[in-house]
């Protein structure tokens, strides 16, 4: 799809380049939220691959919620460095266009959008490079047998088959007889997804913690997003009104570009600081992805609210509107852009993690909808302030919803809102 879009030569460029936009959403916008279930599910393979067969008790040493939390906050790391590449890519297409508009100008510019939309595809171009190098290393290997394991083999991998398939039961600390587990996988393989679904507890609650709060982020940053030229033009004074024979649109979309990159410097290190602090103990606390979320929407709501209530003040210096404004995004990107990314893969249970991972993905792109069609039309209608005073409002209202609704299970299968490490 990328690169269908830099190859449309048609005289009515925007319907094939929209058709290859929605395609392109498709498969790599539907399936990108669930890396997260991917990071964090295939991680425990691969850290188990190299130890010995002692370590499948490992929960039922001494220590077994010291273990299991520490594989949980692994679990929480994985999915945050997973989620952070998005940044790379945000910041990626400022890098790459500014340079090129200021070295090629105006004439090479339908080369430039050419080419930083066919760029879109090297990510994919590389997975699928990789994934057939992968298929040809396996290719070769032995086929694994089918003669009968031995008793005490069988006993063993029945054992790992059941600690893998129903991690509840290896958390509960219930004695459960060999016929009941078998019962009980039964069951669960036997389950339809919707079955799955019906059977998930706390259904609701859990729904407008990851669906709800990923809904009113995304309309608050990808309205955001689309609204930065006004700001932009606030702080620093735009061409429309003072359009003179030396400002020509090729002058209007650099700035634009160098403005998208300030904006992005400024908030590409929240993802780091995301990265860094979450599962973590820091000031007498652990920095989970909920609580990480709470810090990020109180950040957010308390700059918007100067933003909306200081206006006319920060126009007068645009370097601080600038430096408010661009924090704003560096705490979506260390709070509820990280963790509304990773909260489904926490909440839920094996079972339904992936398709709860993709409605609560797609309550997001709904937002991101709202976001983008409605905000410029609010602040021509309400005016800028009142646009970012809005913003504050919704941000308050996410918080609310995260206090109330995001719950993430402790190791015995409970929910757990505190923050302190027991």
């Amino acid at each position: 799809a990328s690169i269908g879009s830099a190859l449309i030569f048609s005289d009515n460029l925007w319907v094939p380049l929209a058709l290859w936009r929605f395609l392109l959403g498709i498969g790599a916008g539907g399936v990108y939220p669930l890396a997260a279930v991917l990071s964090a599910e295939q991680g425990n393979t691969n850290d188990n691959e190299g130890n010995n067969n002692n370590q499948i008790n490992s929960t039922q040493s001494e220590h077994p919620l010291e273990e299991t939390h520490k594989e949980k906050m692994q679990k929480m790391r994985r999915v945050v460095l997973t989620f952070s590449m998005q940044g790379v890519g945000f910041i990626a297409v400022p890098v790459v266009t500014v340079p090129l508009l200021y070295i090629l100008g105006e004439a090479h510019l339908t080369f430039i959008w050419r080419l930083v939309l066919a760029l879109g595809s090297l990510p994919g171009l590389i997975l699928v490079c990789m994934q057939g190098r992968l298929f040809n290393r396996h290719a070769g290997r032995e086929p694994v047998p089918l003669t009968e394991p031995s008793d005490d083999s069988q006993s063993e991998l029945s054992l790992e088959d059941n600690n893998r398939d129903v991690p509840f039961m290896q958390d509960s600390h219930i004695p459960v007889s060999e016929n009941e587990t078998t019962d009980i996988i039964e069951e669960v393989h036997n389950r339809t997804w919707w079955e799955s679904i019906r059977a998930e507890p706390n259904l609701g609650r859990k729904l407008i913690g990851t669906a709800g709060t990923w809904f009113l982020f995304d309309v608050l940053f990808y309205g955001n997003t689309l609204f930065q030229p006004i700001v932009m033009e606030a702080a620093f004074g735009g061409s429309g009104s003072n359009n003179s024979d030396n400002t020509t649109d090729m002058q209007v979309l650099k700035k634009a570009a160098t403005d998208s990159l300030a904006l992005g410097a400024i908030a590409l290190p929240g993802y780091a600081v995301s990265a860094f602090v979450i599962g973590k103990r820091t000031c007498h606390v652990t920095q989970t992805p909920r609580f990480v979320q709470l810090q990020g929407f109180v950040a957010m709501g308390l700059l918007y609210a100067i933003i909306g209530s200081y206006w006319d003040h920060l126009r007068r210096t645009p370097w601080l509107l600038i430096l408010i404004y661009g924090l704003t995004f560096f705490f979506a990107n260390y709070g509820p852009n990280t963790t509304t990314f990773t909260l489904p893969s926490l909440v839920y249970s094996h079972d339904v993690r992936s398709t709860l991972n993709g409605v609560s993905a797609a309550a997001g792109k709904s937002g991101a909808l709202i976001g983008a069609t409605f905000f410029s039309p609010a602040a021509d209608s309400l005016g800028d302030a009142d646009v970012m005073l809005l913003c504050a409002a919704v941000s308050v209202i996410a918080f609310v919803m995260t206090y109330l609704f995001v719950r993430i299970p402790t190791s015995n299968g409970a929910t757990n809102t505190r923050t302190v490490t027991s």
